[in-house]
């Protein structure tokens, strides 16, 4: 999963992308731009890939970038549980996005955007694992906006 936050002025936004991947969500769900490890692909080869495919942002993915492996529950059966590593970018200018074939939108979203989703106030729901992932980042004081 790669975290992309872009200092946007009067308030920080993150990538989120509009996409169906189980079952939790009847259409869509919003999410953090990521997925599966392809064969022998590393971490960050897989984290570059989901990124370019997803938004059309394509950027160097380091051990550098890792901010967590968080343990999360399948989105679609709770009982099992899988590692997912967390990476952050920073940027300090907002990048064109482009949904891939398989997202309905690539989007640069605030906060406060994304706390509406979060609070059922949108069409589209956040996937289960992404809403906890941001809370950790969060606590973690992750974000660039946090640290001033």
């Amino acid at each position: 999963m790669v975290v992309v936050e872009y200092d946007g002025g009067n308030e920080p936004e993150l990538i989120l992308v509009l996409e169906s991947k189980n079952k939790s969500c009847v259409r869509f769900c919003w999410g953090f731009p990521g997925g599966g490890i392809d064969g022998e692909e590393s971490q960050e080869n897989a984290g570059q890939r989901e990124l370019e495919e997803e938004t059309g942002l394509s950027f160097n993915i380091t051990e550098k970038d890792l901010v967590a492996e968080l343990p999360v529950s399948d989105d679609d059966d709770r009982s099992r549980t899988a590692y997912v590593s967390v990476y952050y970018i920073f940027l300090r200018k907002r990048l064109q996005l482009r949904p891939g074939p398989d997202q309905l939108k690539a989007i640069w979203a605030s906060f406060s955007f994304i706390d509406r989703i979060i609070d059922g106030q949108d069409e589209y729901p956040m996937f289960f694992n992404h809403q906890r992932i941001l809370d950790f980042l969060k606590h973690q004081r992750i974000f660039r906006f946090q640290r001033s």
